[in-house]
């Protein structure tokens, strides 16, 4: 059964359905629409190129953008910005975790943990929260693919432990921990 036509929405893309009302991807916004069909406003505002959104479990605004910025934008269900996934685009399909190649939609685990498929990248990109410690056991195993990828340096831990790997330099055993950061901006 139908229970409302929502007319005059320029250019309608991504849309999430909540409890509340129904969030729209529209221009360079979310637009935010009762369940009866009537706008009730502006969720988000300013995006560069939106394409899909989401809601969380604990109410938070998820909007994937393309364009120049390549990230998942995150936002307060008061639409005020908390942080993003992904650094800003600066290379295409490098394989880093903390890059992002046109981001198609974002979902949520068992857990509330965002989900994001990275379809440039052709990958899923799990998020952990901050603070959460992971332990690899490099010695028996690579490590995933772009895993601790976060380096000034032409090479990152996981191909250095791989080229020891290679050249048989790599120790009997070899534990590497990681903590997954909330924030590495400037």
């Amino acid at each position: 059964a139908r229970i409302a036509d929502i007319e005059g929405i320029p250019s309608p893309r991504g849309l999430a359905v909540t409890d509340e009302g129904i969030l729209v991807v529209s221009g360079k916004q979310v637009l935010r629409y009762g369940l009866d069909g009537k706008q009730a406003g502006v969720a988000v505002d300013g995006l560069h190129a939106p394409s899909e959104v989401e809601t969380a479990p604990n109410g938070d605004i998820y909007v994937t953008e393309f364009g120049t910025v390549h990230q998942v934008k995150v936002f307060g269900a008061d639409g005020a910005f908390k942080h993003a996934l992904g650094r800003r685009y600066t290379r295409a399909m490098d394989g880093g975790l903390d890059r992002l190649f046109f981001p198609a939609a974002v979902t949520f685990d068992a857990d509330g943990l965002p989900v994001v498929a990275d379809f440039g990248n052709g990958r899923l990109v799990y998020y952990a929260a901050a603070g959460t410690i992971r332990r690899f056991d490099a010695g028996s195993a690579p490590l995933p693919s772009g895993a601790l990828r976060v380096s000034s340096h032409a090479i990152g831990l996981s191909e250095a432990i791989e080229l020891a790997r290679k050249l048989g330099r790599l120790p009997g055993r070899l534990i590497v921990y990681g903590i997954e950061g909330a924030d590495f901006g400037h």
